[in-house]
């Protein structure tokens, strides 16, 4: 089975939105109408405990406070990105306010879409 159907198979169960993780390749998010894709940030890992974690928390909280998918995406991917250069899960957590100010960067990511 391809991403996409994937994404359309476990979106018809009732989800808007289903996340994968592709460790340092980056993430995909879909929804019924369309696949974004955020490319990993470079980061320097010293450990990848408490990525996921991160990278799943923050889409979430980014969802349910009103924000578009895309900037959910980016901003777990930077969040996950900083979570990786400690060896413990929480010390490089962010906080929304770093987080805010990162996703306005030039530097930030851009998100790749396809409709399906």
């Amino acid at each position: 089975m391809g991403l996409a159907a994937f994404f359309s198979a476990v979106t018809r169960l009732g989800p808007k939105y289903v996340v994968v993780t592709d460790g340092a390749r980056g993430a995909f998010a879909g929804s019924q109408s369309e696949i974004q894709f955020a490319p990993a940030l470079p980061a320097h890992v010293v450990g990848t405990a408490g990525a996921g974690d991160a990278f799943a928390a923050t889409f979430t909280t980014y969802v349910v406070l009103g924000s578009p998918s895309e900037l959910a995406l980016r901003a777990a991917a930077i969040n996950s990105a900083a979570v990786v250069g400690h060896i413990d899960t929480q010390t490089g957590l962010l906080r929304r306010q770093e987080l805010d100010r990162r996703l306005a960067s030039p530097e930030t990511l851009g998100i790749r879409r396809w409709t399906v």
